[in-house]
């Protein structure tokens, strides 16, 4: 709704006195200094801003050192509590760094140096190593590692240390850089989970608030974030501090198995994260990927994934990761994946309407690399906020186009991720068009590419059709009057390729009927194709010569509804302005070939519907024999013919809910047709 300004004018009442109070108050206030600091803070935050909203076009303009700081950087102000980006933002930097120079110093560090007062930690704290889309990695690591493990849950809290000594004090210290971190001891009296008087010990565990408590007595902008505040702060909100718990998960000293250490963590009253145990041969990305689905649901805590134990005596080693134990965090089946988008990008189709694809890094499904899945359409990203850092679920079953099944979070910005061109919204708010298609040349070049297939000129495809739209044929109008000379001064073309092209042109257009242009001409907008423009032309045969039928007339046309009779009376003035401008008459009458009627058994009570390939001789053999040929399934089909009947998506999916009969292209033949 546009905002607009009252033409009312309204008087105030001015106190003299007050304004001269006022300016007095301005002259003596001191003027605000803005420092160095300030600006190189403002700078970094702006930094972040972009890198949030479009990591991948923000990351390639910057050097390898910029982004290491970038990198440094968050990480610090993470373990002071306040990140700028999200941890999915902050991997998509990581994985770009990793690209450029995967052995760059900043990627070996582990965590980052503690803001505040520094103290050596007691016990080295370490990270994991992650296995995400790795099968390999799994089995190599499960290859040194038999036996049972304990997966537990990987939570997303802070991670902290608590410390009993043998003379009954107990110390609490904060990860940092797993070497020095920050004694918060003053939190033990005020927060949840620390049993007293223990034996000298040493247990490692998560701080967090449940998802209950966060959902009632919550501040801020999520959990992880306000327990950060609470841990780096002098005076800590008590409230806050008081339903942040201590949710143990290993015993660092002394050193037991890792199924030992929870039981007697238990047993010393500690909340202990969720476990269970299995046999490391089982262990599968498929059955993995269930497990955190699982744990997502179902946990009382936010989690970020999954930690696999080797339940074995280990000896930890300070300053690597231990390699008895890895980190699983995104979904991973034969047909599923966890991904995080890296970017959205919009494309133009022949229509002017812009279509998301949605760009991750690289995962293997259904045995195909996979690095990209259609967003569907504009009303999608927008409900569902999809963006840079958005967590997606996507799937590829069979030869379908990998799409998104679940959005598990939304963009880093918070916002979704739209065309950076004037664009417009359809009339049902679904679609996203552009504003004006004409300008724009992707849209074009797939309008002459598309008038080139329907007129099957050979040898003109999209990547010909594009070399000519940089070279100035930038209108179909120029394709057809293309000559060998203006083809000759182009790279790439020779006099013998040149003279084959305009003469395919050429020839092309002799064999054409008017019905050919209208379908070719793309102006009665996209429901409408060849089939819907027969049916027209054969009921309505004097329209091309001037005859304009009612949208009632048109309407009466068995399978015309007055959506598309209104789109075909707004095409067809369209029509006849593009016939006049490209100079061809449309003299060359539309041949209807009559329906032979097969002397076979009738196909009358049949509407057929074909998914996945088309076969021009079943269709008229089915046409010959009364059936119908449908476009999309309805409760009206009777039978949908399938190139892969088993999917479980698209037309396939319609047809069996509505109880549809599917059958395969052979089966199909065998029952009706042979």
């Amino acid at each position: 709704m546009e905002r607009t300004n009252s033409t009312k004018k309204k008087t105030k009442k001015i106190d003299n006195n007050a304004s001269k109070n006022n300016s007095t108050k301005k002259m003596n206030a001191k003027p605000k200094t803005l420092t160095l600091a300030n600006v190189l803070e403002k700078r970094k935050m702006a930094a972040f801003k972009e890198l949030s909203e479009n990591p991948i076009p923000y990351l390639e303009k910057q050097s390898t050192e910029t982004i290491a700081k970038l990198i440094k950087e968050a990480s610090y102000k993470y373990y002071e509590g306040n990140p700028p980006i999200s941890d999915d933002i902050f991997d998509i930097m990581k994985n770009y760094l990793s690209s450029r120079e995967p052995n760059h110093e900043v990627l070996k560090e582990i965590g980052a140096s503690a803001p505040g007062e520094k103290v050596k930690l007691p016990y080295y704290m370490g990270s994991l190593d992650k296995i995400r889309e790795d099968e390999k990695a799994l089995e190599s690591w499960k290859s040194k590692h038999g036996g049972k493990v304990v997966i537990s849950d990987k939570l997303d809290g802070n991670s902290a240390l608590l410390v009993y000594s043998s003379k009954g004090t107990i110390k609490m210290y904060s990860r940092g850089d797993g070497f020095e971190g920050q004694d918060i001891s003053h939190l033990i009296p005020i927060i949840q989970g620390v049993p007293k008087n223990l034996k000298e010990c040493a247990i490692r565990g998560e701080l967090i608030i449940s998802k209950d408590n966060w959902k009632t007595k919550g501040k801020g902008a999520n959990a992880r974030n306000a327990v950060a505040g609470v841990m780096h702060s002098k005076h800590p909100d008590k409230v806050l501090a008081s339903i942040v718990e201590f949710v143990a998960y290993e015993q660092l000293h002394p050193r037991i198995k890792i199924s030992e250490s929870i039981g007697s963590l238990k047993d010393a009253g500690f909340h202990v994260v969720y476990n269970q145990e299995e046999n490391s041969s089982d262990l599968t990305m498929d059955n993995l990927s269930k497990i955190l689905i699982d744990r997502r649901l179902n946990s009382p805590y936010e989690v970020d994934g999954i930690v696999i134990f080797h339940d074995d005596n280990h000896n930890q080693v300070s300053g690597k990761n231990p390699s008895y134990a890895f980190a699983f965090k995104s979904i991973l089946t034969h047909e599923e994946a966890e991904v995080i988008v890296k970017e959205v990008q919009w494309n133009a189709s022949k229509d002017g309407y812009l279509k998301p694809l949605i760009y991750f890094d690289p995962v293997v499904l259904a045995g195909a690399t996979i690095q990209k899945a259609t967003g569907f359409n504009g009303q999608y990203i927008e409900s569902n906020t999809i963006g840079p850092g958005s967590r997606i679920v996507i799937i590829r079953s069979g030869d379908v186009i990998p799409h998104i099944v679940r959005v598990l979070s939304k963009s880093a910005s918070g916002k979704p991720s739209f065309p950076d061109v004037e664009y417009k919204w359809n009339e049902t708010h679904v679609d996203i068009m552009l504003l004006d298609k004409s300008k724009a040349s992707d849209v074009m070049i797939k309008q002459m590419a598309h008038f080139a297939s329907v007129f099957d000129m050979k040898g003109v495809g999209s990547g010909i059709v594009e070399r000519l739209y940089n070279n100035g044929i930038d209108t179909i109008k120029k394709l057809l009057s293309l000559t060998v000379e203006q083809l000759l001064k182009m790279d790439g073309f020779q006099k013998k390729s040149a003279e084959k092209l305009v003469n395919e042109i050429k020839e092309s257009l002799k064999k054409a009927d008017c019905l050919t242009f209208m379908v070719a001409s793309n102006l009665f907008g996209r429901a409408i194709g060849e089939k819907k423009l027969k049916h027209i032309v054969t009921n309505f045969p004097t329209i091309l010569q001037g005859y304009k039928p009612t949208e009632t007339e048109l309407s009466k046309v068995d399978g015309i509804g007055s959506v598309t009779a209104t789109q075909f009376l707004d095409g067809l003035p369209l029509f006849f302005d593009f016939m006049k401008d490209i100079g061809i008459p449309c003299d060359k009458k539309i041949e209807v070939k009559p329906v032979v009627i097969s002397t076979k058994s009738s196909l009358s009570h049949l509407i057929v519907v074909f998914t996945g390939m088309r076969d021009k001789e079943l269709e008229v053999e089915i046409e010959s024999r009364g059936g119908k040929i449908g476009s999309s399934v309805s409760k009206k089909t009777t039978v949908l013919v399938a190139k892969d009947p088993s999917e479980d998506s698209g037309k396939v999916k319609t047809a069996k809910e509505l109880g549809v009969e599917v059958l395969d292209f052979e089966s199909f033949k065998k029952k009706y047709i042979e």
